[in-house]
């Protein structure tokens, strides 16, 4: 009988115990719940709140526009989701555009990366908010050049990488349309920040970013400038951390503005990559063993080379005809020379 009334009781203090966590889930699913309707509530209520005020704003003097703007998106601070940037980029209107450039520029000051990031991605696919004939929208968007690409973010964080590399290519996605003239003035003023925040990142494919940016806008001097500081001040930093693409794109860049030759001198680990079996050097090396025979490459053998180039998907079009009219122009000089003998 007191096995039985022992086991009894200890059935009972379970019972009670299981009682309890019920109870105490039950709270939890229920406490849960309604702070979800709470949220759900907060949403709509936010959702509301921008139609009304898209609707203020299309009807409200300039000069009053920009207030009533940083004041909501004061308001959405931790509260722009997802589905309101999507609307915002998918929307041709300029309001919704400005919404999304003011968004960006306080998600950046905030460092929510990620959402800028998620900005910036769309943006590169539709870039058309960009466009608009707007003067409030064109400041926003100049206003984030600054802010990203010269901006002072020395305890930046690991994140900050993305947004960098992806503003980049928003950048050249740019040069195709009537931004392009002004992009490059904003470029050029920021310039000496611009290089000086790539190289403190000191990322090579952000680098290597950079100097395509410039080829792509015609900025040569830039171009040639930051190459020259890349080669023979920084490249002790990248050396040990540069993979074998991206050491063909610089060399290939370093060839363009003859600072090969001293690339090839500085580097140490990174000179595993200089090999005659890369398909993208084969090109490199032959017109350098043609010019030091003095000697126009054997024809068959050039035109796989040159074919070799043609195919990397490491250069661009525009990349690989800049490369290919400076060999015709190293090469030219060989064709009005007489074969020296084979000794």
């Amino acid at each position: 009988m007191e096995s039985v009334a022992g086991k009894e009781h200890i059935l009972k203090i379970l019972d009670n115990e299981i009682s309890k966590l019920i109870l105490s889930y039950e709270k939890e699913i229920y406490e849960l719940t309604a702070e979800k309707d709470q949220l759900l509530h907060q949403v709509m209520e936010l959702e509301l709140e921008n139609q009304m005020l898209r609707e203020k704003l299309t009807s409200t003097p300039k000069k009053e526009t920009n207030i009533d703007v940083r004041k909501f998106i004061e308001k959405l601070s931790g509260g722009v989701t997802y589905d309101i940037i999507d609307e915002w980029c998918l929307s041709t209107s300029v309001v919704d555009a400005i919404f999304l450039l003011a968004s960006c520029k306080k998600l950046f000051e905030d460092k929510d990366y990620e959402k800028v990031f998620y900005i910036l991605e769309l943006l590169g696919h539709n870039p058309n908010p960009l466009l608009h004939e707007d003067a409030e929208v064109r400041k926003l968007f100049w206003d984030i050049i600054g802010l990203v690409l010269a901006g002072d973010f020395k305890n930046y964080e690991a994140e900050f990488d993305g947004v960098y590399s992806l503003f980049l290519n928003l950048l050249m996605t740019l040069s195709t349309t009537k931004l392009k003239d002004s992009i490059v003035e904003h470029l050029k003023h920021f310039y000496t920040d611009i290089l000086d925040n790539v190289l403190y990142l000191n990322n090579p494919e952000i680098i290597n970013e950079l100097l395509r940016l410039f080829l792509i806008y015609g900025m040569e001097d830039e171009l040639r400038e930051a190459l020259q500081q890349i080669v023979e001040v920084e490249w002790e930093f990248l050396d040990s951390s540069i993979n074998e693409k991206e050491f063909v794109f610089i060399l290939w860049y370093a060839f363009l503005y003859n600072f090969d030759q001293q690339l090839i001198d500085k580097a140490k680990e990174s000179l595993q990559w200089l090999k005659e079996s890369c398909d993208e050097l084969a090109l490199y090396f032959c017109i350098h063993e043609s010019v030091n025979l003095q000697r126009y490459p054997e024809g068959n053998t050039y035109r796989q080379c040159i074919q070799k180039l043609k195919s990397t998907e490491i250069l661009t079009e525009l990349e690989k005809s800049k490369i290919l009219q400076k060999v015709e122009l190293m090469l030219k000089p060989l064709l009005a020379r007489p074969v020296p003998p084979i000794i």
